[in-house]
């Protein structure tokens, strides 16, 4: 696996290298071979496959397919030594998904892989370098797909960790600011909740012509907390849990459940 990961690292650094004309390695054409060549290799796969069982999703570097005929086995091997290529299988017991970029799969083994934006934060550990606004409404999602645990339950439960719940504002490079409508400057990034009345006056970035930008699907109501979140007292009395049940159920529908 560390080999096949340090290889894959080094081809697709090569690859992006073949669309860049300031590169020495520039060459469209055989970026476009790559593109085709992976394209037919992947669809003659498909055509195989499909005499023994049902295709449901391809993709660029794969194909989920349904079967309960032992000679896709043979048709795997087969493909590999006409294109002196290995295939990976993995095996699933569940598949839901919204569309082929965004679905969640559960492992025989038990383990949960998603594709796409709509869980891309279902996980309960924040990283430095994701997005980690609200979470709760991935982690709640994704429990009510694989799990069929309600919604609300989810949430209900969380509400001892208040970064699963947060906003992350940030003013990018071409606004002067964040400021309230009051005219009250504050950091260019900042942490609110969506709350059930309203604690503080709501954040807007200030272009550079004096006007006040709405930063988008956030609450009209919330508190700005930029403090530690192990500080935040009062939570569940503050929080207003019908907003993030509702952006929830808002999203889910996405995914005609």
């Amino acid at each position: 696996k560390e080999k096949s990961n340090a290889l894959k690292l080094i081809l697709n650094s090569v690859y992006g290298l073949l669309k860049s004309k300031y590169s020495m390695l520039y060459n469209p054409r055989a970026s476009d071979t790559v593109c085709i060549y992976g394209q037919l290799v992947l669809y003659d796969l498909c055509k195989r496959l499909s005499s023994v069982g049902t295709i449901i999703n391809i993709n660029t570097d794969g194909v989920f397919f349904k079967t309960s005929d032992e000679r896709y086995k043979e048709i795997w091997k087969q493909w590999e030594e006409d294109y002196n290529m290995v295939l990976e299988e993995e095996r699933y017991d569940l598949l839901i998904q919204k569309d082929v970029n965004n679905y969640v799969a559960k492992q025989d083994t038990g383990e949960v892989k998603h594709r796409g934006t709509d869980l891309k934060r279902n996980s309960f550990e924040e990283s430095a370098f994701a997005n980690n606004n609200t979470r709760i409404i991935d982690i709640a999602m994704k429990e009510k797909l694989v799990k069929n645990i309600d919604i609300l339950d989810t949430i209900k439960a969380h509400l001892d960790r208040p970064e699963l719940f947060q906003y992350v504002l940030r003013a990018g490079s071409t606004f002067v600011g964040t400021f309230d409508e009051n005219g009250k400057q504050y950091n260019n990034i900042n942490r609110v909740f969506a709350t059930k009345k309203e604690v503080d006056p709501l954040l807007y970035k200030k272009r550079p012509d004096g006007g006040l930008v709405k930063f988008p699907n956030t609450p009209d109501k919330h508190m700005v907390w930029n403090d530690d979140c192990s500080n935040l007292k009062d939570f569940k009395d503050i929080i207003d849990i019908n907003w993030y049940y509702q952006l929830a159920l808002k999203n889910l529908k996405r995914w005609a459940y």
